[in-house]
């Protein structure tokens, strides 16, 4: 299917001869508003989030040309590994929609993630998307929804932003991050040269991962997945804590608990032990300590 045979608002099919792009239920939508109040009609014209709104200002004022920055001298960091081919990348229509996918950086146990771009914004971006053997699972979809919101409310130098929270046509959650530059703790640690080399770095990135933390907890947030693949550093040094999708809100004043807190997840991931993590830690603790 090309991107000209989906509905410009909300990504589904449409026929080839619709008229204004609109699938059958979006024409509806868009006579009842326009029957109804002149501010009813402009929701409908800009659509969902997943719609350009240039493209939208463009139909009743011109074209806006996007103004594109030239790349960063500066920031010599390789991109991450992209596989376009990925079967989880959805059906979005490039010509019309704001979010761009070019496919898949990396999978884990519940989600995806993607390559995006902000067409209107001309940024890039990390979309996790809910993978497609969980779309019909009620658990799964909250547990998604409660990740991004999770991450969303988080709003700390040390953890990823989450800029939207959506759903492709095909039904699955999504939500967008800044895509980050750089490399994992796990790929810092593996790359070096003796247990001592670029201690004062590795320290300076413990410290940052700490006051992260203290600042998750202080929001009533226990990760219950730190670990060194999930920690990037980035191209200008920042240190930012990633993929909360294992992560338990206390109710206030609360702890966590200790029966929870090493069962199987309906999905097959195992969230270890306060006692089981400290000793992988302090296993990594020790070879970089030396």
């Amino acid at each position: 299917m090309s991107g000209s045979d989906l509905c410009r608002v909300c990504g589904a099919k449409r026929p080839a001869d619709a008229p204004a792009g609109l699938c059958p239920a979006c024409l509806l939508k868009a006579g009842l508003a326009a029957s109804g109040s002149e501010s009813a009609a402009v929701t409908v014209l800009f659509g969902p989030a997943s719609s350009s709104i240039l493209q939208a200002f463009g139909q009743e004022f011109g074209q806006i040309p996007p103004v594109l920055l030239r790349d960063a001298d500066s920031v010599s960091e390789p991109g991450p590994v992209i596989r376009p081919s990925s079967s989880e990348v959805p059906e979005v229509s490039q010509r019309s929609a704001r979010l761009q996918i070019f496919g898949e950086i990396a999978r884990g146990g519940m989600g995806a993630v993607l390559k995006g771009r902000d067409a209107d914004l001309g940024r890039d971006l990390a979309v996790k998307i809910l993978l497609e053997s969980h779309r019909d699972q009620p658990d799964m979809v909250r547990r998604f929804i409660e990740e991004a919101q999770i991450a969303g409310q988080l709003q700390h130098p040390g953890i990823v932003p989450v800029y939207e929270l959506g759903a492709f046509g095909d039904r699955r959650p999504y939500f967008a991050m800044k895509l980050v530059k750089g490399h994992t703790l796990a790929e810092i640690l593996a790359n070096r040269k003796s247990v001592t080399d670029g201690l004062p770095r590795l320290l300076s990135i413990f410290e940052s991962i700490c006051q992260t933390m203290a600042y998750a907890h202080a929001r009533g947030v226990i990760h219950r997945d730190l670990k060194p693949s999930n920690v990037m550093v980035g191209s200008f040094g920042e240190v930012q804590v990633m993929d909360w999708g294992l992560a338990k809100v206390l109710p206030r004043g609360g702890t966590v608990d200790d029966a929870d807190a090493g069962h199987s997840k309906d999905d097959g991931t195992v969230i270890a032990t306060a006692r089981s993590a400290a000793d992988s830690d302090l296993s990594q603790a020790g070879s970089i300590m030396g």
